[in-house]
């Protein structure tokens, strides 16, 4: 959540930040080089207009090149060449007919609201081969003359993606390994919050770095490519034993000695995991490490008094901690087994897409998601209603480049309210500013078309650079970028942007008022991810008290568990924050969802500290009592979570009467007194029920305070 002095920015204030991080100097590079060269050779050859479109193929082009990562970034560039060339055919034959190509729009626009059930990179693509068309029926031309523009975008697009497999040759496992020392990173300012905030902290919160490693670059290396898995996995398996070893320790910080130790075995972790972040990338050859970290851990007089005041099952998750701190970044052949070196050397060629498949998922989504129930396909409707109108109306009113409208209501219409007002104030305050500088520049210096190209390369070169800092600042480059293309293409400069800026602000009016007549707000869809979170959570909790138990193993299917619970997390976050940029939701304000954020964290805390126990070897319960005990707390767990989850999705028909925070605290409590410890001092897999129990207060306080129906 976003915030400033006390209150949460709007979603107008929050369109003029600048995020210095997302700057992106090399993706703006290599797509302005992309984008420079079909105009170059448009010019070249007296077809400058054919050209010009062809460079606004590529500049489309180039932004997909921003998502995904490697194969996926492959994928979505080999449909974006398909796309875009018929869109760009069928917008340049279509255009003559104000009919024919009102209702192709329309279902352009169908397809387009659809495809956000498709993920962002696809729906982008889709995206942006309607905006081809739209820019593309500015020109109406005949079949022969639109097949010609149309082979011109495709050399544009499969020219972008020629550049972007070049650049994988120059960052060979640069991301995959950035994203490794990233974990490294989280793991070490955890330590640093755990010794300077009062409170103990939140766990540590990891990204989605699967997508990263599951989509590595194809020319890195297999042995590579898994001394990279293996050092995620570690830093994955750190990020248990840290989250147990503070939960085990915090209540030995009352006794000073214990508590120094405790701080000192934390600065250690922090200065390894730092220096460890670093080494990742093996420029710094940390070899004495290990040793200088061993002999710090012996100089530590109370280290054996922290392990003497622990159970000795309990002992092994801090010797666990420690032994893996002492291994961090070591080189890899230290690490690693000596027959690492005879796995397969050859490049990785897992890039290869599967049309069918791909074709096959996308159909079976989309169905699914043909009901009033999808914001999808709301937002599809309201697409449809806002560019059959835009385009008629622009049409039958014969307003000079109408298509600006349709492609502003494309570009600025979203599916919630947060982006679509936001995108609508970035649009009209950097087409206004741009407007105004492309008829001081293009129209004022009068340069000839062999000059206009390095104004343009250049152009693009700062609008990539800042399309994921600030989307206002990106529209202020397009805007004078796709006036100096259109001059290149014969439109006037001064009748363009005027025409550009009077049909940005119509649009605009035109995307924004259908979306307030039916409004999708994400009170519903706030519920409905926070429900799937806490089945995520509820799931992975159950099916690690079985691991305590003796029932199962800990094996892959658990950090398949894990992974889920985080990526839902991730997503029901997501929803917390977009919400708070809506009118009138008072329903869950900023405590509420701070609440429920901090409580669902702390549910993963326990969980990350029952899974420490459970692979250390801490869980030996012999007792068929303790068993017993633990099987009701699972049952009673289990019962809330389905309790929260039907409320949050408005459909609690069965009220649940054997349901009691105070009996789930007892059963806690026994536990610990089972396993030789007294209540929050016990064993870890005490500590963690004690913990999910105050989760499960939190939440239960929480939703009784909120209507959640419907």
């Amino acid at each position: 959540m976003i915030r400033q002095n006390g209150k949460s920015l709007s979603a107008v204030k929050l369109a003029m930040q600048f995020n210095r991080g997302d700057l992106s100097f090399s993706n703006g590079l290599g797509g302005s080089i992309g984008l420079t060269i079909p105009l170059l050779l448009g010019v070249l050859l007296h077809h400058p207009a054919d050209g010009a479109i062809s460079s606004v193929g590529a500049l489309l082009a180039g932004l997909v090149a921003f998502n995904g990562y490697h194969r996926t970034r492959l994928q979505a560039l080999a449909w974006e060449a398909v796309l875009m060339s018929f869109m760009s055919f069928c917008g340049a034959l279509l255009s003559g007919n104000t009919i024919s190509f009102s209702v192709f729009a329309a279902l352009c626009a169908a397809v387009a609201g659809m495809s956000l059930t498709l993920g962002p990179t696809f729906s982008m693509v889709v995206i942006e081969a309607v905006l081809q068309m739209a820019i593309s029926s500015a020109f109406q031309l005949d079949f022969n003359q639109a097949l010609v523009r149309a082979l011109y975008v495709l050399l544009g697009v499969l020219l972008q993606l020629v550049i972007v497999m070049v650049s994988w040759l120059f960052a060979i496992g640069k991301q995959e390994f950035a994203t490794v020392s990233r974990l490294l990173e989280i793991l070490a300012e955890y330590c640093a919050a755990v010794m300077t905030e009062g409170q103990p902290p939140q766990p540590p919160i990891f990204f989605d770095y699967q997508s990263v490693l599951g989509d590595p670059n194809p020319f890195l290396r297999r042995e590579k490519l898994s001394l990279i898995r293996s050092l995620a996995s570690e830093a994955e398996q750190l990020r248990v034993n840290l989250v147990a070893f503070v939960n085990l320790t915090r209540p030995l910080c009352n006794d000073p000695i214990l508590s120094d130790a405790v701080n000192s075995i934390l600065v250690q972790a922090h200065n390894s995991l730092i220096r460890a972040a670093k080494s990742v990338f093996w420029e710094y050859k940390e070899r004495g490490l290990a040793q200088e970290f061993s002999m710090g851990l012996d100089s530590f007089s109370g280290t054996l008094v922290i392990l003497e005041s622990l159970n000795t099952t309990d002992r092994l998750v801090v010797t666990a901690l420690l032994r893996q701190l002492s291994h961090i970044g070591l080189e890899p052949r230290t690490e690693f087994p000596d027959d690492m070196g005879r796995l397969d050397q050859k490049p990785i060629r897992e890039w290869r897409p599967s049309i069918r498949n791909d074709l096959s998922a996308a159909k079976e989504v989309i169905l699914k998601n043909i009901n009033l129930e999808s914001d999808a396909f709301r937002h599809s409707i309201r697409l449809v209603v806002a560019a059959f109108i835009s385009v008629l109306v622009t049409r039958e009113t014969h307003i000079s480049r109408g298509y600006w409208v349709f492609l502003t209501v494309i570009v600025v219409l979203k599916p919630d309210y947060a982006t679509t007002i936001r995108r609508g104030v970035e649009r009209t305050v950097g087409t206004i500013l741009g407007v105004a500088l492309a008829v001081a520049v293009v129209g004022g210096l009068h340069l000839s078309h062999y000059q206009l190209i390095p104004l343009i390369f250049v152009l693009a070169v700062g609008a990539y650079w800042v399309f994921r800092a600030n989307y206002a600042i990106f529209v202020v480059l397009l805007t004078i970028l796709v006036v100096a293309l259109l001059e290149i293409a014969g439109l006037g400069v001064v009748v363009t942007a005027k025409a550009r800026l009077a049909d940005t602000l119509l649009g605009g009016f035109v995307a924004i008022g259908v979306y307030l007549i039916w409004p999708t707000w994400g009170k519903s869809n706030m519920y409905f991810k926070m429900a799937q979170l806490l089945d995520a959570q509820r799931v992975y909790a159950t099916e690690l008290i079985e691991v305590a138990i003796g029932r199962k193993g800990l094996g892959d299917e658990m950090n398949n568990l894990l992974i889920r619970a985080r990526s839902t997390r991730i997503v029901a976050e997501g929803a917390l924050e977009r919400v708070s940029y809506e009118p009138k939701q008072q329903v869950l304000g900023y405590t509420k969802r701070a609440q429920f954020i901090s409580s669902t964290r702390l549910f993963a805390g326990a969980c990350l500290s029952l899974q420490a126990a459970c692979k250390s070897g801490t869980t030996a319960i012999n007792a068929d009592e303790t068993k017993v005990t633990l099987e009701e707390i699972s049952r009673i767990i289990d019962g809330f979570y389905l309790k929260f989850i039907e409320e949050l999705r408005g459909s609690m028909r069965h009220p649940r009467a054997d349901l009691s925070l105070e009996h789930l605290e007892r059963l806690s409590n026994k536990v610990a007194l089972d396993l030789g410890r007294g209540p929050r001092r016990g064993s870890l897999i005490a500590l963690s029920l004690l913990e999910m129990t105050d989760a499960v207060r939190s939440i239960e306080e929480l939703l009784s305070t909120i209507p959640t129906e419907g």
